[in-house]
């Protein structure tokens, strides 16, 4: 699903299994995609596969867009790392079969959705919130060990460290269906 160019790397197909290795993509505009993937190709509804994947310094907007989610929400530059697994069904959203741990790392972006209590409490303050705006919450750092299972992202623990706030938290997130509720701690 992500828009890609010089993608490369070395396939090797025996009996039902196949193999990808090496993989790298150069994202548009910017970023990589790098990793190894394990292939049962013994089905014709679908493909299993299991994979070792790292993004390095791609657009956070255009990623959300390539994963057919709101681009708008978020800015910034992503890196994250992971061992997925997946179903790779024809037409379908791959996040709806996807599962594994992520290592998250965003930097330098914006959060541009409204998130009523965090702001009320960031509004709350001159010192906490300089910035006392209501609709964006821009941030240094995001990080965040993240676990990823069939439409649902779940933080056990994500850090934001930025000019208006500093914060901790654990929840999780439907990223399949709108719209798009946020449970966070």
């Amino acid at each position: 699903p992500f828009r890609a160019s010089e993608v490369t790397g070395r396939i090797r197909i025996e009996g039902d299994r196949g193999e990808i290795t090496e993989g790298d993509a150069r994202l548009l505009p910017h970023g990589r995609v790098l990793g190894e993937v394990d292939l049962t190709l013994d089905s014709s509804e679908f493909v299993p596969a299991t994979g070792r994947l790292r993004v390095e310094g791609a657009s956070l907007p255009d990623l959300l867009e390539d994963l057919k989610l709101d681009r708008d929400v978020m800015t910034g530059t992503v890196h994250l790392s992971g061992d997925i697994e997946a179903k790779l069904i024809p037409r379908a959203n791959i996040l709806r079969e996807l599962t594994g741990p992520v290592t998250l790392a965003l930097r330098d972006g914006e959060i541009r959705k409204r998130m009523n209590l965090l702001f009320a409490i960031a509004a709350a303050s001159d010192t906490f919130n300089p910035f006392r705006s209501r609709e964006v919450l821009p941030y240094e750092e995001i990080d965040g060990e993240l676990v990823v299972d069939r439409g649902t992202v779940r933080a056990e623990s994500l850090s934001l460290i930025g000019p208006a706030a500093r914060l901790v938290a654990t929840g999780d997130v439907n990223v399949v269906d709108a719209p798009n509720e946020v449970n966070a701690v």
